[in-house]
């Protein structure tokens, strides 16, 4: 597995995770005469998630050392406008290729 496809399936787990948290505050929204839930604590914690999220990202390991890419996963992934003279994407902290396939590397 490549730091690329690894960093893909943690785009798509932390879409799912705040796609599901909106639509469960939207539900709580509809609800919120009902239940006596607060109007207040929903949109922050509709905030909080979409930080978790970004932090969750921001976080991604590379697969050769193990330490957090923080901006890098960004612009990996296309967060980021490319330079035209910009060249292959690599670990900020060992210089390893995101295209090199780390064959002890688990798909998590």
């Amino acid at each position: 597995m490549t730091t690329r496809e690894h960093l893909r399936r943690r785009v798509w787990r932390a879409r799912y995770g705040v796609i599901a948290l909106l639509l469960g505050l939207i539900a709580l929204q509809t609800l919120v005469t009902r239940l006596g839930v607060l109007d207040q604590l929903l949109r922050p914690t509709a905030l909080l998630g979409l930080g978790v999220a970004v932090l969750y990202l921001y976080l991604s390991p590379c697969l050769n050392c193990r330490k957090p890419l923080g901006l890098t996963a960004f612009r990996i992934m296309g967060g980021a406008p490319r330079r035209a003279s910009a060249t292959t994407a690599h670990c900020p902290h060992c210089e390893a290729s995101i295209d090199r396939d780390f064959p002890g590397s688990r798909g998590s």
